[in-house]
């Protein structure tokens, strides 16, 4: 990425967990310390039209701007759909899957709870490191993809699941004293010790994969959840295709073995498991309440069937450059 960006539209969510508006602070002042100019803007509540207020104006008038976002894989998800439409390759993406003429840039500074995408980019670098690597020029700029929640209209981010990770997210209100990895890591211990699956299909390109008994599917690109968990391993973030996981079983004792291995990115080929790819997911609920999150967020809305495909190329990100 050029050192030689005059201009940082910098995104924060103000009710992030992971301290979000200290860390964004911190950033602002480390942005105008280069010279650059910071706008900064908060991202909205679920329920209003403009999800970044302000956000897609100020990139018609800039274009020569670079995004900051702090905060966790939601407020990232957020900000990555308004320049994608800014930009127009939303929902098709970039033809060829090459960088957009125009880019964005867009820089993740870990402020939420998982904080996987920022994983997904910069594996264990801290993100003081990553961000002086932005600003001095050493960074490079990196096309991924994006994913459609079809029957939403909605870009995912991170990626999407059924049963075990929405039921976590669920649980994570009895530990409002808990931020972090160690919020996740409570409400997860708690619902292991009630799971019942859910009985559903997923299917993959028109070929169903999985029937009948379902304790998690996960679908997208980057490899963990939770920042922790390698629920996809060997998956890419700019392949054009949703890596998926199904852990098709029917008893905790079953899931328990399973997770096991998962969180070590161990779990391909043991009985239950389907590690697969593909250009559309279909996941489905026989109950027709099928318990699904995307990005770390919770969706609400009651629905049996949720249809996920590619949108490739659509979103530059930065990432560490070369050595």
């Amino acid at each position: 990425m050029s050192p030689n960006c005059e201009r940082f539209l910098l995104v924060r969510n103000p009710h992030a967990r992971g301290g979000a508006a200290h860390i964004a602070d911190e950033v602002a002042a480390r942005i105008h310390g280069t010279g650059a100019a910071v706008d900064v803007f908060e991202t909205a509540a679920p329920d209003e039209t403009d999800p970044v207020p302000g956000l897609a104006d100020t990139l018609s008038g800039h274009r020569s701007a670079a995004v900051v976002v702090v905060g966790g894989d939601g407020s990232a998800r957020t900000v990555a759909e308004v320049v994608s439409r800014h930009l127009g390759t939303w929902p098709a993406g970039t033809p060829g899957g090459g960088t957009s003429p125009g880019t964005v840039p867009i820089t993740i500074v870990p402020g939420g709870t998982g904080n996987s995408m920022f994983r997904a980019l910069w594996g264990d670098v801290a993100w003081q490191q990553a961000l002086g690597s932005v600003l001095e020029g050493r960074a490079a700029t990196r096309p991924i993809d994006l994913y459609r929640f079809v029957e939403a209209a909605r870009a995912v981010l991170l990626g999407a699941s059924t049963g075990f990770f929405r039921w976590t997210l669920d649980a994570t209100a009895r530990f409002p004293e808990l931020t972090g990895r160690e919020l996740y890591t409570a409400a997860g211990t708690a619902v292991a010790q009630e799971l019942v699956a859910y009985r559903g299909r997923v299917e993959v390109d028109d070929v169903t994969v999985a029937d009948g008994p379902i304790m998690l599917a996960a679908v997208g690109g980057a490899a963990h959840r939770s920042g922790t968990i390698h629920v996809l391993p060997g998956s890419e973030l700019d392949d054009g295709r949703l890596d998926v996981c199904v852990l098709a079983v029917g008893t905790r004792e079953e899931f328990f073995a399973l997770m096991g291995k998962v969180v070590d990115g161990a779990h391909g080929g043991e009985p239950g498991v389907v590690l697969t790819r593909g250009r559309r997911v279909v996941l489905a609920s026989d109950s027709g309440d099928l318990p699904f999150e995307h990005d770390g967020e919770i969706w609400r809305e009651h629905t049996g069937r949720v249809t996920i495909d590619v949108v490739p190329a659509a979103i530059d990100v930065t990432c560490p450059g070369a050595s």
